[in-house]
């Protein structure tokens, strides 16, 4: 019985649909019959279990202290409890062929299963920018303890076998820390950074970019039977600053205050910079340009994408967001910023078309106009399906195990 075995801190519930690109990536690797059984398992405060999709879920004990403090200090109950769990479940380590983490923290599980079958390939996945996750928790701006976060992070990551990133760009991050990659334009992630040259590097055996892919039989264009005289834009994407929605109100209110007033904007998420944005609206009387919606059930996602013309996000510090690729499986274009993940899709001579610099609402407007105006059409340099993804990202991993 060959195990491929998936320990991540999110995956969808009944209740809550966080880590949904985690889920699709597990359901691609069931849907390729290379294994007799993919499992989860999350860290919890309880041993529990559930079933999603059709994907067995397993929940184990595990404490942490809030807010990222002291990462480390439970690490040896963890891993005791951890491997309780398999055992309770009869689960032999001698059948998984893979241990997969997601996110830097989750390494010390893959590693508790290579303790026991060095034969397991073990595999770290960092889906964000910030691989070692020093911008968590209350005390990041202590330097002290960015250090403790990134050195713990950093030890446990160098001993697994393959590190896989959701966009080269992510990769770079992991392997220039304590620096970050050329180009990037986050001031907190730089200022965070600033004071870690004494921090060892990251020990990487090898290297993968596997992007977040999309499930084409859930996200594809719909037949409109009506072509609407309103342009209509989408957003999708929580409030907070990096994800930086402002500079599309902006730039919607420079097309409007143009003559562009047939354009419309749909926003749908929630957070701490919504009220600014709200302030902003109204202060500036566009309210009838823009709708805020708390959310979108994921069951309506294909057809909210379908209503739309174009999706811009212009957040900086994106390391792939699944939200721009549902989109143009959808038949609807994106715009971005450049040096995010998703610019990795962008073909180099069309990044002038769909790719705007950090916060640069006025080139932002004119791609929009641009946009609004001639329909070209957005051809993407890679392959966004999760399921041609997934296969070659196993064919890889597999090549190397029969190594």
């Amino acid at each position: 019985m060959q195990k491929y075995i998936v320990i991540t801190p999110f995956f969808p519930t009944q209740d809550s649909f966080r880590g949904p690109f985690i889920y699709d990536m597990v359901k691609a690797i069931q849907r390729t019959g290379k294994f007799d059984e993919v499992i989860v398992f999350r860290p919890s405060n309880v041993d529990s279990e559930y079933e999603y999709g059709g994907v067995r879920v397993f929940l184990f004990k595990a404490k942490y202290l809030p807010s990222n403090i002291f990462p480390g200090l439970f690490d040896k109950f963890n891993k005791k409890s951890f491997l309780k769990r398999l055992s309770v479940l009869n689960i032999s380590l001698s059948d998984v062929v893979v241990a997969h983490g997601h996110v830097s923290s989750q390494a010390l599980f893959v590693n508790a299963i290579k303790e026991k079958n060095p034969c397991v390939k073990t595999i770290i996945q960092y889906h964000e920018r910030d691989p070692f996750l020093i911008r968590l928790g209350l005390l990041k701006s202590q330097l002290w303890h960015r250090k403790i976060v990134a050195r713990h992070n950093i030890a446990l990551c160098s001993q697994v076998d393959l590190h896989v990133g959701v966009a080269e760009g992510v990769i770079e991050n992991a392997l220039s820390f304590p620096s970050y990659k050329k180009g990037e334009t986050y001031d907190e992630y730089i200022n965070l950074v600033k004071g870690m040259e004494k921090v060892s590097a990251l020990q990487a055996k090898d290297t993968y970019v596997l992007y977040n892919g999309v499930d084409v039989n859930t996200f594809y264009p719909l037949r409109k039977e009506t072509k609407s005289e309103i342009f209509q834009i989408g957003c999708i994407a929580n409030f907070i600053d990096l994800k930086n929605q402002i500079t599309l109100i902006k730039a919607v209110e420079l097309l409007i205050n143009n003559g562009n007033k047939d354009i419309r904007v749909r926003f749908v998420g929630s957070g701490v910079t919504m009220q600014y944005c709200i302030d902003y609206i109204n202060e500036h009387f566009l309210q009838e340009y823009f709708l805020f919606e708390k959310e979108v059930f994921h069951s309506e996602l294909n057809k909210f994408y379908n209503s739309l013309d174009l999706f811009v996000l212009p957040s900086y510090f994106e390391g792939f967001g699944c939200v721009y690729t549902e989109a143009y499986a959808c038949g609807v274009p994106f715009i971005a910023v450049k040096g995010q993940g998703i610019a990795e899709m962008i073909r180099e001579e069309d990044k002038d078309k769909w790719l705007i610099a950090k916060g640069d609402y006025k080139q932002l407007g004119k791609l929009i106009n641009d946009y609004k105006e001639k329909h070209y059409k957005q051809i993407l340099q890679k392959t966004y399906s999760i399921d041609n993804l997934v296969r070659n990202y196993l064919c890889y991993l597999l090549n190397e195990i029969d190594k």
